[in-house]
């Protein structure tokens, strides 16, 4: 109620942290809810986001989302993992696009390699969008990684390719995920916001 008398913006949902040793929270960090705690009051909450986000229009609306978040650490790429996981467990065919290309995680959540091909391999004309997306253990979900360490992000992220990026993952996908940087310490996320249906800030 605070956050919306502030901010004049919904708020959609509300996940509750879960309480760890330091020792532990890293593991935590790349939790994927609803395979390793599906009976947990997170998992209810990430349940009920899916479900406020499903009611917010015809899917056709609700395709494409951004998730960001104001700082660095709020939990957003941990948000963005298992809301992606979400749709994906009701029959939603989802992508999940790591496009946060300075500090990029969600490739130790689906033990990837850092390094392997990905966004900035297919924006900067090196690796065929194919290539890069990889399946899941979870029937339905795809992830496409961030890729080789670029010295350009803000530019690779408003380049004519990135245009081309969209429609061709909307032609496969019911729901595309992107987690990206923080809003307040680069420009990143701007450039992809201006193309997605949705934009879900999260406030820790």
């Amino acid at each position: 109620g605070d956050l919306e008398g502030m901010t004049a913006v919904p708020v959609v949902g509300a996940i509750p942290v879960h309480r760890t040793d330091k020792a532990k929270k890293s593991k935590v960090d790349r939790e994927l809810i609803l395979d390793e705690r599906p009976n947990s009051q997170q998992a209810e909450a990430l349940r009920t986001l899916r479900a406020s986000l499903t009611f917010l229009g015809e899917q056709s609306e609700r395709q494409t989302f951004l998730i960001t978040s104001s700082l660095a650490s709020e939990g957003k790429s941990w948000i963005s993992a298992n809301l992606a996981q979400a749709f994906a467990q009701q029959g939603d065919r989802t992508l999940l696009i790591d496009s946060d290309l300075r500090r990029s995680v969600l490739h130790s959540v689906f033990e990837v390699e850092g390094k392997s091909v990905g966004l900035t391999d297919f924006l900067s004309g090196k690796a065929d969008l194919k290539d890069a997306i990889r399946r899941t253990q979870t029937n339905d979900l795809y992830f496409l990684p961030a890729g080789s360490r670029s010295p350009n992000p803000a530019e690779l992220l408003s380049s004519k390719k990135f245009n081309d990026l969209l429609p061709l993952c909307e032609k496969y996908f019911d729901r595309i995920i992107f987690d990206s940087a923080p809003l307040v310490l680069v420009s990143d996320s701007l450039s992809i916001a201006k193309r997605v249906q949705s934009v879900l800030v999260v406030y820790h």
